[in-house]
């Protein structure tokens, strides 16, 4: 893109000055076309009157990166095959569930209503770490797929009693819905 101003003496180009001080004085110079060019691929710009001056480049380039790509990571879907069921002879409480994808993690909660109010029983993190709460003997992931839990309901306040048990899905998006709520006893309690 280019500026053309035509029948400007030098007088009349210092008259569009910003800072007049710096003009040269008037002088009864002819007249001349003078054309400002700046090249678009390179950061130099050039007047042309009766003789080509280059102009020294900018000392100020401005360049912006875009921003990078945000990952967004959908939240899994809830857990939906979940059952309960009396373990070994020492009160355990197995309760099994099929995961739901890869790099999902797992929250196993309790209750002693199947309505709850249900409270953090164990975690098995999506890297592997299990977090165990009072009672819970172990959490695992089988290999093919499925995940257990075990608990020993002697080892709580209220042994021997029927739990409610939920999972819920969970990784970097967020928290998916409880499973339905599943019933277990140990052994030697009522059944559910």
């Amino acid at each position: 893109m280019g500026v053309v101003v035509l029948g400007l003496g030098v007088a009349g180009l210092a008259a569009c000055s910003d800072d007049s001080s710096t003009a040269p004085p008037p002088t009864s110079a002819p007249t001349t076309a003078v054309t400002t060019t700046a090249a678009p691929s390179t950061s130099t710009a050039s007047t042309t009157a009766s003789t080509s001056t280059t102009v020294a480049p900018p000392t100020s380039t401005s360049t912006t990166t875009p921003p990078s790509p945000t990952t967004v990571v959908a939240v899994p879907p809830p857990v939906t095959e979940v059952q309960a069921r009396p373990g070994g002879g020492s009160g355990e409480i197995v309760v099994t569930w099929r995961g739901v994808g890869a790099d999902v993690g797992y929250v196993v909660q309790r209750a002693t209503a199947p309505d709850g109010p249900f409270a953090f029983a164990a975690t098995y993190g999506p890297d592997g770490r299990v977090t165990r709460g009072d009672g819970v003997t172990n959490l695992y992931a089988v290999g093919d797929g499925t995940f257990s839990y075990v608990e020993v309901s002697t080892a709580l306040s209220n042994a021997g009693v029927q739990r409610w048990f939920r999972v819920v899905a969970f990784n970097g998006g967020g928290s998916a819905a409880p499973s339905r709520a599943v019933c277990g006893a140990p052994p030697g309690a009522p059944a559910c």
